[in-house]
């Protein structure tokens, strides 16, 4: 009864994470006796998608309503290797002030990926290729 309590409450609130509200609501809906195929139709997602999340809760309980670990991109296997990524682009970068670009570049400093000054964008390769010619 706990369990159904805290996941009719998160299907119906307005201040969690979106993906956590929409698969409450397919076990809720299901439990009120409805067929896979109305539940997608109802939440306007693909059937299988009900499916494999139904099967989840089955098994995990209110841990299978998450994420699953290492859900993601992966980093890269060598550091060394990976190619520089500015991140910001042209117009954002003209619009944001330096405390903000300061903020992003410590956020990549400490996740570990390679960091360019953004006031160089000629510096990176992705940048160096679009450039117009004169």
């Amino acid at each position: 009864m706990l369990e159904e309590r805290k996941i009719r409450k998160l299907a119906a609130a307005r201040q969690a994470p979106g993906d956590w509200i929409r698969r409450a609501r397919m076990i809720t809906v299901s439990w009120d006796g409805k067929s896979t195929a109305q539940i997608a139709g109802e939440l306007e997602c693909h059937r299988q998608t009900v499916r494999e999340r139904l099967h989840r809760f089955n098994t995990h309980r209110l841990e299978g309503l998450g994420d699953r670990a290492g859900s993601g991109r992966q980093a890269a296997a060598d550091q060394g290797r990976a190619q520089p990524h500015c991140g910001l682009g042209r117009h954002n970068a003209a619009r944001a002030s330096d405390a903000a670009i300061r903020r992003w570049a410590a956020r990549r400093e400490r996740r570990g990926s390679l960091v360019l000054d953004a006031g160089f964008p000629d510096r990176c390769p992705a940048r160096r290729r679009h450039r117009r010619r004169t």
